[in-house]
């Protein structure tokens, strides 16, 4: 099913990426867009979860919010739920500032969004109509078609601010 674009509450320059996205492949199936603290620490705890306790490490540039977070998983080995894990990551977060927090997800500003991988050569081929013909003025910043082992493709853009 999906996420709408006004579902995602996206900044201005990723909202007009999505739009771009979707009217040249309708059949996208975008999955996240803004995230709040809590539900950025839901998302990596289940990732966590499902594809191991370096995750983390292997997926997020390095960076002492990234070490913060790896540390506190590292010295509670009995943490080993997603719930457990998501506060966990949650109480890290709300102890940082708000400067470190947009440093570690564009998502949490709504400069990013993810959608579902289609299958490797739809997926394939949208990934490159996005590298070769989105246009400059988005400020498409990084595309990725793949996250700590899961394959998605996540599009993160400049940082907008609408007036």
């Amino acid at each position: 099913m999906g996420l709408t674009i006004e579902q995602m509450k996206l900044s201005p320059n990723a909202r007009h990426g999505a739009e771009w996205v979707r009217a040249r492949h309708p059949q996208i199936v975008f999955t996240s867009g803004r995230r709040d603290v809590l539900d950025q620490s839901r998302v990596m705890a289940e990732n966590t979860v499902r594809y191991g306790r370096t995750w983390l490490v292997r997926t997020y540039k390095p960076s002492p919010l990234i070490d913060t977070l790896h540390g506190w998983l590292q010295s509670r080995p009995d943490a080993v739920d997603a719930k457990t894990i998501t506060n966990g990551f949650y109480e890290c977060l709300l102890a940082c500032h708000s400067g470190q927090l947009t440093t570690l997800s564009r998502h949490l500003t709504g400069d990013a969004w993810d959608a579902a991988w289609p299958g490797d050569t739809e997926g394939e081929k949208i990934v490159k109509d996005i590298q070769i013909h989105m246009p400059v003025e988005y400020g498409l910043d990084k595309l990725i078609d793949r996250e700590g082992g899961l394959r998605l493709i996540h599009a993160q853009f400049k940082p907008s601010v609408e007036i």
